[in-house]
This record gives C-alpha cells, sequence and structure tokens, in this order.
C-alpha cells in the first residue's frame, strides 16, 4: 500500500514550530523553566536591598536592622500567603475549565506583579513592593497544573521522572537566573544599581511565556475531565476534607516540614550570607547557581535509578535526614570559601526529596482530583512557609543563624514521621472516593 507523502511546502508555520516543542513534556519543562527563571532573575533583590549596610540608609532611613529584617520577612511571607490562597483555587479551576485557560490568565497576572514590583523597587515604596509579592504570588502555581497534567498520562517510575525533569527545570532556571539577576542589579549593562531590572526581564519573560501558552499547550493525550461548576471556596472546603484524612494528612504534614526547611534554605540562607558576610546581589546569585547545579545534576542522573531500585518513601526519608545535617554545618563555617563545598550538598538533597515527595502525594489520589490535592499540598506547606517566613524575620533580627536551624529542625521532623510505624499509605482509589464532593473524607 502506498505510502502518503507530505508536501513539507503545505506545513503551516505552527506544525514547524511545533518541532522544536516535539513533546508535551518538551513543552513542560520549557515553560517551567521560563517561569522560573523570571523567579530566579528576582531572587537576588530583596535580601540586598533592605540589608545591605550600603544600600540600606536610602531604605526607609532611620530604621534598624531588626525593623528591615522584619519587613523583609514580611515580603517574603506575603509571597508565600499568595501561594497559599492561589493554589486551591487555582488548582481546582484548571480541574473544572482545563490548564490551559488558567495558564494563560496564570503568566499574564503574573507580569503584571512582577511591573508593579519593579516600580515600587525604582521609586522605593516599600507598601505597593508588598501589593506585588502578593500578586506574584497567588499566580505562581505552575507546578500544581504541570503535575495534575503529567499525572493524567504517567504512571510509575516513569511518572517518577517525569516529575524529576519538571524539578530539573526549576533547578535548571536557577543556575542562570540568580547569576544573571545579581549582576542586572549590580550593572552589567552600565555602571548604576537598579534593583527594578530584574523585575522587569521577570515581567517580559513572562508575556512570553503566554505565547507560547496560546500556540503550543499540548491537546493530545488522555481527556482531560472536567467538572460543570466552579465555586472559589471548594478549594479550601478540599482543604478541610483532606485535612480529615489520616492518610493524606500525615503526607501533608511531612510536605509542609520538609519543604519548610528548604524554603528556609532558598530565602534565609542567602539573608544570612549578606548578614554575616556583607554578599551583594551578584555574590547572593552567585551561591544560588551553586546550589542549583547540584540540584540539576542530580535530578538529571540520580532520580530514575533510585526510584528503580527504592522506595520514594525510603528516598525521601534519608535525603530529609540529609537536608537537616547539611543545614548544620551551614552556619559553622568562618570562612565563606566552605559554601563552595556544602551547598551543592545541600542541593543533591533538596532535589531528592522536593521529587520523591511530589510523587508521593500524586500516587495517593486519582487522576480525577490531581489538581485538587496538588492544590492543596501546596497550600499546606505555603501556608507554613508564610507564617514562619514572618517569623524568620523576626529571628534573623536575633541572630542571623536561627532560622537555618530551624529549617533543620523542620527537615529532621519531616523524615521522623516519614519514617513512623503508624504510616500506611492507602489506595488512590479510596482516597479519591473519599473526597469526591459527594463523598465524606472521615476516617471510618
Amino acid at each position: 500500500m502506498p505510502t502518503r507523502v507530505v508536501d513539507p511546502r503545505r506545513r503551516s508555520l505552527r506544525e514547524m514550530a511545533f518541532s522544536v516543542v516535539a513533546s508535551d513534556m518538551a513543552f513542560f519543562c520549557t515553560i517551567v523553566f521560563l517561569c522560573f527563571f523570571s523567579e530566579a532573575l528576582t531572587s537576588p533583590v530583596l535580601a540586598p536591598y533592605f540589608l545591605h549596610p550600603h544600600i540600606h540608609p536610602h531604605i526607609l532611613p532611620g530604621s534598624t536592622v531588626a525593623l528591615r529584617a522584619f519587613i523583609l520577612g514580611g515580603a517574603l511571607s506575603l509571597y508565600r500567603f499568595g501561594e497559599f490562597a492561589g493554589s486551591p483555587i487555582l488548582g481546582h479551576l484548571s480541574d473544572c475549565i482545563g490548564r490551559k485557560p488558567v495558564a494563560l490568565f496564570m503568566f499574564a497576572a503574573i507580569a503584571f506583579g512582577h511591573l508593579i514590583g519593579a516600580y515600587a523597587l525604582h521609586e522605593r515604596i516599600v507598601d505597593l513592593l508588598l501589593v506585588s509579592q502578593y500578586v506574584i504570588g497567588f499566580f505562581s502555581v505552575l507546578l500544581v497544573l504541570v503535575f495534575s497534567e503529567i499525572a493524567r498520562r504517567q504512571e510509575g517510575a516513569e511518572k517518577t521522572q517525569a516529575f524529576g525533569w519538571v524539578y530539573l527545570s526549576t533547578s535548571l532556571a536557577f543556575v542562570f537566573g540568580p547569576y544573571l539577576g545579581g549582576h542586572l542589579v549590580d550593572g552589567i549593562f552600565s555602571d548604576t544599581v537598579n534593583y527594578a531590572r530584574p523585575y522587569l526581564a521577570a515581567a517580559a519573560i513572562n508575556l512570553l511565556v503566554c505565547v507560547l501558552v496560546v500556540f503550543f499547550f499540548p491537546t493530545k493525550g488522555p481527556v482531560e475531565r472536567k467538572s460543570e461548576r466552579f465555586d472559589p471556596f471548594e478549594g479550601f472546603v478540599d482543604i478541610m476534607r483532606v485535612a480529615a484524612h489520616r492518610s493524606l494528612r500525615r503526607l501533608l504534614l511531612v510536605n509542609f516540614l520538609l519543604y519548610l526547611s528548604i524554603d528556609f534554605v532558598f530565602h534565609f540562607c542567602f539573608i544570612y550570607f549578606v548578614r554575616v558576610w556583607s554578599f551583594n546581589s551578584a555574590m547572593t546569585g552567585e551561591f544560588q547557581s551553586v546550589l542549583s547545579v547540584a540540584m540539576v545534576l542530580t535530578q538529571a542522573v540520580v532520580i530514575k535509578p533510585l526510584a528503580m531500585r527504592h522506595s520514594r518513601r525510603r528516598v525521601t526519608r534519608a535525603a530529609a535526614f540529609g537536608l537537616s545535617l547539611m543545614l548544620l554545618i551551614v552556619v559553622l563555617p568562618q570562612d565563606y570559601f566552605w559554601l563552595y563545598f556544602i551547598m551543592p550538598c545541600v542541593g543533591v538533597m533538596m532535589a531528592l526529596a522536593t521529587t520523591n515527595m511530589s510523587v508521593l502525594i500524586s500516587d495517593s489520589v486519582e487522576h480525577d482530583i490531581q489538581g485538587r490535592v496538588m492544590g492543596v499540598a501546596h497550600s499546606a506547606r505555603v501556608l507554613g512557609s508564610a507564617l514562619l517566613s514572618l517569623i524568620g524575620g523576626v529571628l534573623v533580627g536575633i541572630s542571623p543563624k536561627l532560622p537555618i536551624l530551624v529549617g533543620a529542625t523542620a527537615a529532621f521532623l519531616a523524615a521522623m514521621f516519614l519514617g513512623s510505624r503508624r504510616y500506611r499509605p492507602m489506595a488512590a482509589e479510596s482516597v479519591s472516593s473519599e473526597l469526591s464532593p459527594s463523598g465524606s473524607a472521615v476516617e471510618r
């Protein structure tokens, strides 16, 4: 039977462009990379903006270090409070109307938030900067949508590897983003220091992602089941349903503690470096990149082999113990040179813990409520991070080591809870039936 030959001249522009984004996973990893690259660009901005000894006289003149540290903690916590509010709403909305429209609106809103932040930083309007942090955080829930979509398409070790590729994309963004963002602040293109530049670049990147979502969001794969009605408060009801379920409640507690320690790494380790060694934005970005290189290599090389040989619970527990130990070691050196050896070890433990923890939660539920449960899991951990980021700002005013020690304790507790003999994961079908809107989540 003769095969049909397609004239290459008849291929549309969209089809030719699709050859670049050759698969669904490639697309998801691309937008995850770009989204987190925009976040990485801004990551070395706030700590030096508020705490560097040669900058703060122009920010809140007459204020003490403790007050500026508290406001910095407030800015970080508002980002997390935004994530807490946005995760269940946007996760549930994506289950109702589909991932693509939610993703498109989300990226546009993030771009708008970065524009507000750029203006606030340039004009030194602290109140407006705090508002921008909340707006950006509310819509920064891309991983909830991506993990929910992947869970419809992959299972077993393949899903673990897919989650690993997504986390690799986030880590890869933080290899280059902080370094470039720090140098954008400190004058890579001019001799002047300008904290708004990374935020402007982040806004442009998110607008680019909007275009990619419009034209290239995958439409193939399993049919996406959608609800007929969206209730904006349903996401918060889901939190109560999940909290009443014993098996998921324990997983969410571990997830909360684990990410609490990781958030302290990303925020308060670098605040510690600013306070102890007076890091500027460029040096802060450099060590964030060192941390991310280790995460990238771990996710690219180690994740799948471990998933094929060991249970995800065992790997997550070992990584949590390792992270706790490495955070204790972070505060020991007198010379920051040793951080070039310590931070990669921290990155390895973080990469192993985050990937396997997400798969543990995803495996606990059926495909049709992935968005809701992943959104609830995201909300649970960022709520704790929001509260403790605020407290962390107070702790920094007392001693810059204290938040890191709190993070080490949280990682240790996560490992202990995950290793408890009382931990007994339930079948996904059982969990899903109990979390359905018509069902009850109360243990029988």
